[in-house]
C-alpha cells in the first residue's frame, strides 16, 4: 500500500504493527493469515490528526481440487489413468495410494506429478476401489491432508 504523502508534512503510525513492514512509513507491505481489522494513524505538521479504520478480509476458504474417482488403465480413451493436477498455490508433499489390505500401490514425493497408471510392481492391480492420501502445503505454509477414494476399472 502507498500513501503517497510527503514524510516531512506527515507522521505515519500503522496498527497492528506486526501487520505491516514498516509501522511508520507511508509505503507498506500488509502480510496477514486472518481477516484484520486494520488502523491508520496520520498526524500533520498542522496539529491536525486523522484516524481511519478499515478491514482486509482474507479467503480462509481451502482451495478446490479436482480429482478423479474412478478411471479405467486398460481403457484405450483418455480416462486411462489416475492424473491429479493440484489448485494454484498448492505444492504437493507425498501422495500415496492404499489397496484393500493397507498395501502401498503407488507414491509420490515433492515436485513429482500425481500421475498412477494403474499398475504396482509392474503390473496391473485388481479393479476395486483404492484409497489415497496426499499431503499438500497452501500458499500460506499451512500444511494438509486430503484423502479419499478412487475406483480402477477393468
Amino acid at each position: 500500500m502507498s500513501l503517497n504523502l510527503d514524510p516531512q508534512q506527515w507522521n505515519i503510525v500503522w496498527s497492528p504493527s506486526s501487520a505491516v513492514d514498516c509501522s511508520i512509513c507511508a509505503e507498506v507491505t500488509v502480510t496477514i493469515d486472518n481477516s484484520t481489522e486494520m488502523i491508520l494513524g496520520l498526524e500533520h505538521i498542522s496539529g491536525c490528526m486523522y484516524e481511519h479504520r478499515f478491514r482486509i478480509e482474507t479467503d480462509d476458504q481451502l482451495p478446490v481440487w479436482n480429482i478423479p474417482n474412478i478411471f479405467a488403465p486398460t481403457s484405450s480413451t483418455e480416462n486411462n489413468r489416475w492424473l491429479v493436477t493440484p489448485p494454484v498455490g498448492v505444492v504437493i508433499k507425498k501422495c500415496a495410494i492404499y489397496d484393500r489390505w493397507a498395501n502401498k500401490v503407488y507414491e509420490t514425493k515433492s515436485d513429482e506429478p500425481i500421475l498412477w497408471d494403474g499398475s504396482f510392481a509392474g503390473k496391473e492391480v485388481i479393479p476395486g476401489v483404492y484409497v489415497y492420501l496426499i499431503e499438500w502445503v497452501d500458499s500460506r505454509g499451512n500444511h494438509h491432508v486430503t484423502k479419499g477414494d478412487v475406483t480402477v476399472l477393468k
